[in-house]
């Protein structure tokens, strides 16, 4: 797993939220694609989600402003031998990610 508040997949968020070198961010994420199984970002208000063509999913979560007023939303990640689970709040959804087994 590996997180960063700007996001790096062109599919995951607004093109206009991306990281300025995501492109070889991506080159080294996936160059390691056996070990890498996530990347969780920020920074773009709406969120996003994209799984790519070497099974790396990427996360964007909703911005914690995007909620309506006395709400939050917030995400938990439980890391476990054969699967992530990520618990959302508010507006993040649920997402239970099986681990990669070589």
């Amino acid at each position: 797993m590996y997180e960063g508040h700007i996001p790096i997949h062109p599919e995951a968020t607004d093109e206009m939220a991306l990281l300025w070198n995501y492109e070889e961010v991506l080159e080294v994420l996936q160059s390691f694609s056996d070990v890498v199984l996530a990347y969780f970002a920020g920074h773009c208000h709406e969120g996003g989600y994209y799984l790519d063509d070497k099974n790396i999913h990427y996360f964007t979560f909703n911005a914690i402003v995007e909620c309506f007023p006395d709400t939050n939303s917030f995400a938990t990640v439980h890391v476990y031998n054969e699967c992530l689970k990520i618990e959302g709040m508010g507006l993040i959804k649920n997402y239970e990610i099986p681990m990669k087994i070589k």
